[in-house]
């Protein structure tokens, strides 16, 4: 477990070859049409099969179909170039989607989400690897030279915090998630602020606001800070719902003074309609929010 400061994530020094052979899914490619092709051919082919992730879907949840194709062929782009990060964090991409809103039982979404993180730090331990005992700014500006790196952190700690989520918040933060989550992000956050609409803030701020206190492991979890952590998401994608209804919760858990701007954020997630390229996804969090007012909390 990685107990350093925020944002400083360890060298993790895993051989390319061990790279190239990080361990997927069976039960996926038993599902799946076989795939061939170059990797830069089979990242195509994936891409046009995420695009077309809500077809079929009934409002917020999606078929499988299109998106385990998807997964199936960034499975297969790593195994033809294990050093591609590109196929990496589209895989862990399509197994997230996979696994939150194809209606999979908790099993499934256990064992899709924990493949999917050895996927996502044998990448990111390839990236690391040469960094070790450089300066944190180093660091960052050699990161930045990878124009895909910060997206296989950020889909790197969104995968630990939905397997997190699966597998139970304590017994995650005793295996290690919470440091991992942080760290992820962080590093986001220092190579784009603004990827995925404020995505390393998001998940950041989501961390912090959620994860349970436990002595030696998450002493350093502000619950306090997440509002403005989330702020900072918000404002780099005021029109993304998933900002708007994290920050809300946050507030109306640990800021009851701005408990008007939550209720203000959960009536505009509430009501506005799924944006064209994240149908299901817009759609799921227009629900939570409807039920969060419902609720009267």
């Amino acid at each position: 477990m990685n107990r350093d400061r925020p944002g400083k994530l360890r060298a993790m020094r895993i051989p390319m070859r061990r790279v190239a052979a990080a361990a997927f899914p069976l039960f996926l490619s038993a599902q799946s049409a076989p795939v061939g092709g170059g990797a830069a051919e089979l990242i195509t082919r994936g891409d046009a099969r995420y695009a077309a992730r809500a077809e079929n879907a009934r409002k917020d949840v999606a078929d499988p179909k299109p998106v385990t194709e998807a997964v199936a062929a960034y499975q297969a782009a790593v195994a033809a170039n294990g050093a591609s990060v590109e196929a990496r964090w589209k895989y862990l991409r399509a197994v997230y989607f996979l696994a939150v809103y194809c209606g999979k039982d908790e099993a499934a979404r256990k064992q899709l989400l924990g493949d999917a993180r050895a996927v996502g730090e044998a990448g990111i331990a390839a990236l690391e690897a040469p960094l070790t005992g450089k300066a944190r700014a180093e660091r960052i500006a050699e990161l930045k030279k990878n124009p895909a790196a910060a997206e296989l952190y950020f889909w790197s700690a969104v995968v630990w915090g939905e397997w997190s989520l699966a597998y139970g918040k304590l017994a995650a933060v005793r295996k290690g998630a919470a440091a991992k989550i942080r760290d992820f992000s962080q590093t986001t956050i220092d190579l784009d602020p603004a990827l995925e609409e404020g995505g390393g803030w998001r998940v950041l701020g989501r961390l912090h606001h959620q994860s349970p206190m436990v002595v030696l492991f998450t002493g350093w979890v502000k619950h306090k800070e997440a509002p403005g952590m989330l702020r900072k998401a918000l404002a780099a994608g005021p029109g993304n719902p998933i900002n708007q209804f994290f920050l809300a919760e946050a507030i109306l858990d640990h800021d009851e003074r701005a408990k008007p701007e939550a209720d203000e954020l959960l009536k505009r997630c509430a009501q506005a309609p799924p944006r064209p390229a994240f149908p299901v996804e817009d759609a799921r969090y227009g629900r939570l929010c409807r039920d969060r007012r419902a609720s009267g909390k």
